[in-house]
């Protein structure tokens, strides 16, 4: 068989090599696309984790301030947290609006915090179990000359990030700002 130099084509071995070269590109694409999503996804959660532990400190904050309001001691539910790990559910509040929070002791193990999807909100007290474990611990601030009107509040936040373990810390020193001692 006599072929002329004026036709043109690929030889199989060319052909061999594109495959090749289209296919090692197309994994190291898919490469890059899978780790940005798992780079994405642990961004997600290390952002919800540090909102989880600021809503922590925050729901403390809240109730040092409505115990006040009350008139009951500053510290009224706070010291239930002193020297032991406690946990926050969050709920609407039966007597009139705005939330409900419930302060409890963990017993040795704090649970998961729980998502509803109806009111899009976390730490609620029912609803899909979620990654995030939030432990809030309570010391008060013997340093100083005021003795019991400083408490160093902890809001720390655990979650497993595939088969690393994750935690994020908060801390606050709040005082007995209405009372203060000399």
């Amino acid at each position: 068989m006599h072929y002329s130099q004026s036709q043109s084509g690929f030889t199989l071995i060319e052909m061999l090599v594109a495959v090749l070269i289209f296919s090692l590109s197309l994994v190291a694409l898919m490469t890059i696309a899978s780790r940005t999503i798992g780079s994405n996804r642990s961004a997600q959660n290390e952002i919800t984790a540090q909102f989880l532990a600021m809503e922590g400190i925050e729901v403390m904050r809240h109730i040092r301030d409505t115990n006040y309001v009350r008139g009951d001691t500053w510290d009224e539910v706070l010291n239930d947290c002193a020297g032991q790990d406690c946990f926050i559910t969050i709920s609407n509040n039966p007597i009139g609006s705005g939330y409900f929070y419930d302060v409890q002791t963990c017993n040795g193990i704090c649970p998961n915090i729980l998502y509803d999807q109806v009111s899009y909100r976390m730490s609620a007290s029912s609803g899909d179990m979620t990654p995030f474990i939030r432990t809030l611990s309570v010391e008060y601030d013997s340093r100083t000359d005021f003795q019991d009107a400083l408490m160093r509040i902890t809001s720390e936040v655990r979650w497993q990030q595939g088969r690393v373990p994750r935690v994020t810390t908060m801390h606050l020193i709040l005082a007995d700002w209405q009372n203060p001692q000399p």
